[in-house]
């Protein structure tokens, strides 16, 4: 980036960063542009975003941007905002909200989408009644430890986790079946390290997690509560000291641990493994899979070393935290509170909170229904033939990389050619019709009848692309070597209905190009094409993306993000090569999708602008610090500008002279 002075306070220091940004304009600009924006506009892009004074040689980001940040502040207790993603979402939260009070006015027969507008009318009610033990299903402290397991089991079988996660997911050793897996359990502070920290920081967020659960459980009328929370407190920490850390969870051959299940009661033999794995209709003698031994050990240890009442409390706490929300107004006000003192946001109102829930357990209905009406008649098909062709694109990029070994070259292909686009819709919940009116029951007994249908053989085939959410995203699932997007996706601006294919493509498209270069690079090549752990990258293939690599960490090692801030290449590289492999892909499939009669030039700076508009957000400077050095995602501009530089299509669209910030002589190609 063009590398000018700092703003500071004085008019001079002002006047000299204008003069010096003007200069950077005048010397990359060449010749007056002609003005794009009705071709734009006729496309699908939002020009009401773009700051128009804006040279998009040299940050096309604010071109693309520029007035929808002006008009998006952020507050001082918030981290930012996503235009494409957070409107994207309120819509579809808009539109559902109408859809289910329709539903429920509506005199038609019942069937799927009534029964969710009753549910959501039900848990509403729910949210209005006091708060006591009795808002909570299976809240009582049982009298031994017998009870205690017994307790456990029915809570794990309702999707609520004390002392260990579970998940059916794919065998790494066969990925076409699907068996039961352990992992540690997650946490009330989230993070493993929160625990484990010594700063002023992490012991003052301890000290107010300990009043906040203190809170919580007095409200919710348990006895003791400051002696309960310490005891919380202390059983989190234990867990989370045994756990496994980031960096350990991003290496799949360190978190596969087949046990037979002598080997599992060896592990942890305190623990009462026959009756939660009945609890969890678990065939006796299944083969599990630990994703963290030393995790299991510790929570056995502790079952066997600590008193009833401090375990009680740990568990009580555990369902509290997940449900509290949903039970009442009292606890609802202590989770909202907390949840602005360790995110800066608070949680959604009460109505969002059931409309959360009603997506949890009745999100095909809502979903179908939804995408029947904004993305409009045979959108299936449209995203598919979409999907085909960045795959294809992809394909034909994979087989005329230069770094990739033959090796690895066959395999990649393979992968690339086996991969799928998931079904969009989650599946189809059985929920018991009647269920009790209070929220935290309805919430309870949505997730136990998730968790069943999870559980229905841990041998059967893997079903790929279960999507259990309605939020805005896409994601690679590599043990089913699936990319799956969430249905609310399907709006703009990643997928505008009536635009033009170059911003379908330009969006949604680079998108879905970014999820499937990660089916073959490091992350992916742990996994072969059929979502098996067979690692098949070589001394050799790392070798060769390093290599390739090294350009990419040259240009962001001279990138700016923010004055006196620049990326952490070390962190960033995975992504940002992914954004840029996905953005290329995109691109060579829509030259081959769009007629000849096209203009090339209009469908490429079409293209780029949704590219970026699906990117533009605002971010507090810490947030920006914390994507900058923390990664894996980087900040928005920085992600937007790396790849765009590096398509020589993107400077010929915008008219760009050679040597511009985004018009670098020599381009990086990775993917």
């Amino acid at each position: 980036m063009h590398d000018c002075p700092a703003a500071g306070p004085a008019l001079v220091a002002l006047s000299a960063q204008l003069l010096c940004a003007i200069g950077a304009s005048a010397a990359h600009a060449g010749p007056a542009r002609p003005d794009w924006t009705a071709a734009l506009a006729a496309a699908g892009v939002d020009v009401r975003a773009m700051d128009r004074g804006a040279d998009p040689c040299a940050d096309f980001y604010r071109f693309a941007c520029g007035s929808w940040q002006k008009g998006a502040p952020v507050g001082a207790d918030e981290a930012g905002h996503f235009a494409a993603f957070d409107g994207a979402e309120a819509r579809f939260r808009t539109d559902v909200r109408r859809m289910l009070a329709e539903s429920l006015r509506s005199p038609a027969q019942p069937g799927p989408l009534k029964t969710a507008a009753q549910w959501h009318a039900r848990c509403a009610a729910g949210l209005a009644e006091p708060a006591t033990t009795a808002a909570l299903p299976d809240f009582a402290v049982p009298a031994d430890m017998t009870g205690l397991g017994h307790w456990v089991g029915r809570l794990q079988a309702a999707g609520v986790h004390p002392f260990f996660r579970w998940a059916v997911d794919p065998d790494l050793r066969d990925g076409g079946r699907t068996v039961l897996w352990l992992d540690d359990p997650p946490l009330g502070l989230g993070d493993r390290e929160a625990y484990l920290a010594t700063d002023t920081a992490a012991g003052q967020l301890r000290a107010d997690y300990l009043v906040h659960v203190r809170d919580v459980l007095a409200a919710l009328g348990v006895v003791g509560a400051q002696e309960a929370a310490q005891a919380v407190i202390d059983l989190e920490t234990r867990l989370a000291t045994a756990s496994k850390s980031a960096t350990e969870r991003r290496d799949a051959t360190r978190m596969f641990h087949p046990l037979e299940a002598a080997a599992l009661r060896a592990l942890a033999p305190a623990l009462p493994w026959d009756h939660w794995l009945a609890a969890l209709k678990v065939p006796g003698g299944t083969q599990v899979i630990a994703t963290s031994p030393k995790g299991l050990a510790a929570a056995s240890e502790a079952w066997q070393a600590l008193p009833l009442l401090d375990l009680a409390s740990y568990v009580q706490w555990t369902v509290a935290r997940q449900l509290a929300p949903l039970a009442g107004p009292g606890p609802a006000h202590l989770a909202d509170r907390w949840a602005r003192r360790v995110r800066g946001r608070p949680l959604p109102v009460a109505a969002d909170r059931c409309l959360d829930a009603t997506l949890q357990i009745h999100g095909r209905a809502v979903a179908a229904g939804w995408l029947d009406q904004r993305a409009g008649p045979g959108w299936d098909g449209e995203v598919s033939a979409v999907w085909g062709a960045v795959r294809a694109a992809l394909a034909a990029q994979t087989a005329a990389n230069p770094w990739l070994d033959a090796p690895a070259r066959a395999v990649a292909l393979g992968k690339v050619e086996r991969l799928t686009l998931a079904p969009l819709l989650p599946p189809a919940w059985q929920v018991d019709p009647n269920a009790g009116v209070l929220a935290a029951q309805w919430s309870a007994r949505g997730r136990r009848f998730s968790a069943e249908l999870d559980l229905q053989g841990p041998k059967a085939a893997v079903a790929p692309g279960d999507w259990r959410s309605a939020e805005v995203g896409a994601f690679f699932d590599p043990q089913r070597n699936v990319v799956a997007v969430a249905p609310a996706s399907l709006q703009g601006p990643l997928w505008p209905v009536t635009a033009a294919p170059a911003v379908r493509f330009g969006a949604l498209g680079s998108a879905l190009g970014h999820e499937a270069v990660h089916a073959i690079d490091r992350e992916g090549g742990y996994f072969d094409g059929d979502g098996t752990l067979k690692p098949w990258w070589t001394s050799a293939t790392a070798a060769g993306l390093a290599t390739a690599a090294t350009c990419l960490t040259e240009q962001l090692a001279r990138e700016g993000v923010a004055p006196g801030l620049r990326p952490n290449p070390a962190v960033l590289a995975g992504e940002l090569a992914a954004d840029l492999g996905g953005l290329r892909a995109a691109h060579r499939a829509l030259r081959q999708w769009v007629a000849p009669d096209v203009d090339p030039g209009a469908a490429d700076r079409a293209f780029f602008a949704a590219h970026a508009q699906a990117w533009c957000a605002v971010l507090s400077p810490a947030a920006e610090r914390d994507m900058a050095q923390r990664g894996p995602h980087p900040p928005p501009r920085l992600r937007v500008h790396a790849a765009v530089r590096n398509l020589p299509a993107f400077a010929a669209a915008f008219q760009c002279k050679a040597g511009a910030p985004l018009a670098p002589k020599t381009t990086c190609t990775i993917w």
